[in-house]
């Protein structure tokens, strides 16, 4: 898929999964743990291709970034937004994968 992605030639960046607001907590480390084995791919997807990554992990880290456990609320949704719009500012000059946001870039 990010391969068919990548060769559309148009700004794209990868997101991994946040992890859910079960309100319980076994559920939500259990989940944490399974979801963290796929974020690792996620991540290391993007950063072997250069793509932009968006942690969706730290970015929507509160629970009030979350209208449930599983879908986003309305702020969790404008700071997924305002990363989106970030990354699509990547400039694509700049060698590596970018986390947009953060100082953390992989060469």
């Amino acid at each position: 898929m990010l391969s068919t992605v990548q060769a559309t030639g148009r700004p794209a960046a990868i997101c991994t999964i946040y992890d859910p607001r079960y309100p319980d907590p076994q559920r939500r480390r259990l989940a944490g743990a399974a979801l963290s084995l796929l974020n690792d791919i996620i991540t290391r997807e993007a950063f072997a291709r250069g793509r932009p990554l968006i942690d969706l992990r730290v970015l929507c880290g509160e629970d009030a970034d979350f209208a449930n456990p599983i879908e986003p609320s309305v702020e969790g949704g404008r700071k997924i937004a305002k990363a989106v719009a970030a990354a699509l500012q990547v400039r694509p000059e700049r060698p590596g994968s970018q986390v947009p946001g953060s100082q953390v870039f992989a060469h």
